[in-house]
């Protein structure tokens, strides 16, 4: 069965890479603008499904999409991309101190079946206090704006005291909900 990942995300190339799996990339174009759930765990679910099906609606049967989304949420604020640098400045700084949770989704449909899977794990991550110098090298040095909250599975490693939960920060949603979705679908990983 081909597989197509719906995204450009480098992390999550690497999670279907760390399977050994053969895929094409086809970016999901879905406008995750007009979505206003405030539920970050429905949220982070219902965008990789929606990514999923955008992309693997009109495509011939006998196909698996891979759609993923990933968020960072503090009590009852979800934190998506930042706009600029300083808004990513901003982020870094609320998050200094803070446990947040990170939520992966991932998300399969099938194109013979017409039917979307999906999982959602849940990680706590524990920022210490962070520094001015570190956060304006941070920003400097990674593309900060390509990241939820504006930072990557680096962040986590640089600035996290205590990380607990399903570790899905590298890759953009949990490699082991893929694998379990995936033998779902008759996939031998």
């Amino acid at each position: 069965m081909k597989i197509i990942l719906a995204s450009s995300s480098a992390a999550r190339k690497r999670g279907l890479e760390i399977l050994g799996l053969d895929y094409e990339v086809r970016v999901s174009d879905f406008d995750e603008s007009i979505i206003r759930e405030t539920d970050p765990v429905k949220l982070t679910q219902y965008l990789a499904e929606a990514k999923a099906r955008q992309v693997g609606v009109p495509l011939e049967a006998d196909i698996l999409v891979i759609g993923g989304d990933m968020v960072t949420a503090l009590g009852d604020k979800i934190f998506g991309k930042p706009h600029d640098l300083a808004e990513a400045h901003q982020m870094l700084s609320q998050l200094s101190g803070q446990t947040v949770q990170i939520i992966g989704a991932v998300a399969l449909y099938n194109t013979y079946t017409r039917k979307t899977t999906s999982a959602v794990s849940i990680c706590n991550v524990t920022f210490r206090t962070l520094t001015e110098f570190e956060i304006k090298d941070y920003i400097e040095r990674y593309p900060v704006l390509d990241y939820a909250a504006a930072y990557n599975g680096d962040g986590v490693i640089r600035f996290a005291s205590r990380v607990e939960g399903a570790d899905n920060m590298s890759t953009g949603f949990s490699v082991n909900d893929l694998t379990l979705l995936l033998r779902e679908q008759g996939i031998p990983v």
